[in-house]
């Protein structure tokens, strides 16, 4: 019985860990979330083996109680969902040939046809009604404009 208890608070204090980090509580925050991970995945494979043996002798309860820690190690061994920094789209306002060229993926020198087919393949894709956004259709805009010498595409 004294086995059981121990190992559910060793248990416990392991799987509360990763909370402590997020919370500031315990010290070497960085050497810790480096382990972590493959720890819990170890730790969850013992608290498997220990639920497994417990269900094999009927102690249901610790068998539960093993699952629980299995499932919150589990929980705090994954990763943290991060937003992916966007980079700004380059203004349109101070925009040379060479940057309308690299936009609209045509050389600088590239024909009024060619430009106004890389324009329109291109506008097909990020339109604001497709799904693109309004930025970027400026964008596009603006660079077939300076290609085309300011005059717009019939």
């Amino acid at each position: 019985m004294i086995v059981k208890l121990l190992l559910v608070l060793i248990g416990a204090g392991l799987i509360s860990l990763p909370w402590l980090i997020r919370l500031g509580l315990a010290k070497r925050v960085s050497a810790v979330r480096q382990a972590w991970r493959p720890s819990a995945g170890v730790l969850g494979l013992l608290f498997v083996i220990l639920g497994l043996i417990f269900a094999a002798r009927s102690a249901w309860w610790e068998a539960g109680l093993a699952a629980v820690c299995v499932c919150l190690l589990a929980l705090s061994a994954r990763k943290p969902r991060t937003k992916r920094p966007q980079a700004a789209p380059p203004s349109a306002e101070g925009m040379n040939r060479e940057d309308a060229a690299r936009i609209l993926g045509v050389a600088p020198s590239a024909s009024p046809e060619a430009v106004r087919e890389a324009y329109k393949r291109l506008m097909r894709r990020i339109h604001p009604d497709v799904g693109g956004t309004a930025g970027l259709a400026a964008q596009l805009n603006r660079a077939r404009d300076i290609l085309l010498g300011g005059r717009p595409a019939p």
